[in-house]
């Protein structure tokens, strides 16, 4: 049972500690030693940095939007975010060439358990850190890392290009030779039938016609390397370690098929007002802006679709498949485009073939070599642009800072860590120190003694730590265990004012509480005033009270009770005046049956004669019957509750069994006592009280 409202929440705190100090102290100190050895044995980690700036969106160089194919071509490697960026630089490309690069011993994952990447919110910036025990190492590996990143990215950024190098380098051959022939057969056909130049607008309308085509060739031909591209891109990607799952998620997500739709119709709007304008007007370049709106649109959706799946997604992969999906949009567009472009011929080669024969066969034959000649041009531009767009330097993420080698660890933290044990090891030992004291059913003072047992505390004994020293044969007569009994001896007298007590039982709850201790000091301190004392060992399971005595256990009790010998022969003297001892005698089998027999109860009569005051020591009454036998026949009986060390419920047990017996309870006992902040009790100030006299008495 708790006692609420007996003292202020501080102060029971600090009742807590007192109590449990030992407790609190032992586990402070043994997190904050393991931590500190932890901290100063761990061997130093350092960490390097290096900071790379990234592109995330396409550059603006002079003559960009003039150049459609390159722009394509960059589109890839621009169209990352920085989080792509952040996935990348730790891939295991780029970590095996760091590898390799550094001959390091470490595997792909070893490494990347030692490489982080950090990015900035709303910069393009990202820090490179990695940490090793070496610190040149540290910055050399992070060095390598950035600097392949850069060159990984640069290659990444240059293959599409290559990829239409290859494609171009075949249909300029082709288209070479076309050419050849449409020039030899327009010559001969006017040397043939003698005609000179065409019309002004005839000429004007073979231009525009030869332009049209030009531009179908073109679309075909974007058209045809976007598929080239897309194809060895999705060759690339089916190398990656990801199912084509997430390549059908993003190619039926709806948005992305919506960005698809609007990309190709943007195309096909672009085909029909080339019928009417040219490549520079500024209808055709606000379509044209629109078109490179809805590619960065389509890449930043796709990469919004991959960063909700699941983390597993490969960084490789994922830039593959916005490269992917981006080719095959422009394939489509370009498809549509030439689709367009194929009608607007066939409408303005209808008014060719209004002219007469002649005329319209020197038309067609002018025609072919302009539409050759205009795609030939069209493709070595093209092949300029993908020249241009390999030879620069393209990669979207460049070496900002260099990482130095750091002079000093971050790991271990030493004053964070030791600060950490010890606010670590205060509240934790502080909350098993609690948690101890409140799954702790002791009782552990003499109010929760009398509170719990509501029965008066006749006397509170101090705890001793050396055995010998609780006996008032060893103790000095000024010592607080011989006050405490002096006072204890008054309590009992002060009780039984009206009837005194002249056979008193003294037992306890359960085991070594100090039961027997205490019958022989209380014994001795009554006998000083010159009351006549005889000591009677009832313990006939444990006798202590012979030990205690320096006396042997050879006559005693059970030979009066069993043996019939008088009483008067089993009294022994002891070494204090008026103090008289009757030992326990050989343990009989059945003690609780001797002590409830018609003899036992004759001795208790008989030994009221022999003293003026009789006290007995009997067995615990929380474990045998014994006490309750023999509470049952006294004047009173006291019960020893040792503190901190008597369970609440057995304590109650106890008195409940002596209760049930009639015995007459004067009160309990508290021994062992130690007094906690807050609680003071006399016999913890009495040595101070007498230090003056003894000073004096050294003195002189």
């Amino acid at each position: 049972m708790e006692r609420e409202g007996r003292e202020p929440d501080a102060l029971q705190f600090l009742t807590v500690l007192h109590r449990r100090r030992g407790m609190v102290i032992g586990y402070f100190a043994v997190v904050v030693v393991v931590v500190a050895l932890g901290t100063w044995l761990q061997t130093p980690i350092y960490e390097a940095r290096a900071w790379l700036l990234v592109e995330t969106t396409a550059p603006t160089y002079r003559g960009y939007e003039e150049m459609p194919l390159l722009a394509a071509a960059l589109d890839v490697a621009r169209a990352r975010s920085v989080q792509t960026h952040r996935r990348l630089i730790i891939s295991p490309p780029v970590l095996e060439k760091t590898i390799v690069g550094l001959r390091l011993d470490d595997t792909v994952d070893e490494l990347a358990g030692r490489v982080e990447v950090e990015t900035f919110r709303d910069t393009d910036v990202l820090e490179v850190k990695v940490q090793d025990q070496d610190p040149e190492a540290a910055a050399e590996i992070a060095n390598a890392i950035a600097t392949f990143y850069v060159e990984q990215s640069q290659s990444y950024s240059r293959q599409a290009a290559r990829s239409a190098h290859d494609f171009l380098e075949g249909q300029i051959e082709h288209v070479r030779q076309e050419l050849r022939e449409a020039e030899d057969e327009l010559q001969a056909f006017k040397r043939e039938h003698r005609i000179a130049d065409l019309s002004a607008e005839t000429q004007a309308t073979i231009e525009h016609l030869a332009d049209l085509e030009a531009l179908q060739a073109g679309a075909e031909a974007d058209a045809d390397a976007a598929e080239e591209r897309g194809a060895k891109t999705r060759i690339e990607l089916q190398r990656q370690p990801v199912t084509e799952d997430y390549s059908r998620v993003v190619q039926n997500n709806p948005v992305v098929i919506s960005l698809q739709q609007d990309l190709v119709s943007l195309e096909i709007k672009r085909a029909g007002l080339l019928e009417d304008f040219t490549e520079e007007s500024p209808e055709v370049r606000a379509v044209d802006a629109q078109i490179q709106r809805g590619k960065a649109e389509l890449g930043r959706q796709v990469e919004t679709i991959l960063g909700q799946m699941e983390e597993r997604v490969n960084p490789v992969y994922q830039a593959l498949l916005i490269s992917t999906v981006q080719q095959e949009a422009q394939a489509r567009g370009m498809r549509k485009r030439e689709a367009a472009l194929l009608r607007s011929v066939a409408n303005v080669a209808a008014r060719l073939d209004r002219l007469p024969t002649n005329e319209a066969e020197l038309a067609r034959r002018t025609r072919a070599q302009k539409v050759a000649d205009s795609v030939y041009t069209l493709l070595l531009t093209k092949m300029h642009e993908v020249r241009l767009a390999e030879s620069m330097q393209l990669s979207d993420a460049r070496l900002w800072k260099s990482a130095t080698p750091p002079k000093t660890p971050v790991k271990p933290r030493k004053t964070l860590n030791m600060a950490l044990a010890i606010v670590f090891g205060a509240l934790t030992s502080l909350l098993l120190a609690w948690l101890a004291e409140h799954r702790d059913d002791t009782i552990k003072d003499p109010g929760e003694a009398k509170e719990v047992l509501e029965l008066p505390v006749m006397g509170v004994v101090p705890f001793v730590r050396q055995e010998r020293q609780r006996l008032l044969t060893e103790a000095s007569g000024r010592s607080a265990i011989a006050e405490a009994y002096r006072l204890l001896r008054s309590n009992i007298r002060f009780a039984a004012v009206d009837k005194p007590i002249k056979t008193l039982l003294i037992t306890s709850p359960g085991q070594r509480e100090g039961k027997s201790t205490t019958v022989l000091n209380l014994g001795i301190i009554m006998a000083q005033q010159e009351t006549k004392v005889l000591l009677v060992d009832t313990d006939l399971r444990r006798p202590e009270l012979h030990r205690m005595l320096g006396v042997k256990n050879e006559r005693g009790l059970t030979d009066v009770l069993v043996e019939q010998v008088p009483l008067s022969d089993v009294v022994r003297d002891t070494d204090f005046d008026n103090l008289k001892f009757i030992a326990a005698g050989p343990i009989p089998p059945n003690p609780a049956e001797l002590l409830a027999s018609s003899r036992a109860s004759e001795i208790l009569k008989e030994l009221r004669e022999l003293a003026d005051v009789v006290i007995l020591d009997s067995p615990p009454v929380g474990m045998v019957a014994d006490a309750a036998i023999l509470g049952a026949q006294l004047d009173g009986t006291l019960l020893v509750i040792e503190q901190r060390g008597t369970p609440r419920a057995l304590a109650l047990t106890g008195k409940e069994r002596l209760e049930a017996a009639r015995a007459s309870l004067v009160g309990s006992i508290v021994n062992k006592a130690v007094a906690a902040p807050g609680e003071y009790y006399y016999y913890y100030r009495y040595d101070d009280y007498y230090e003056p006299e003894r000073e004096a008495e050294t003195t002189a």
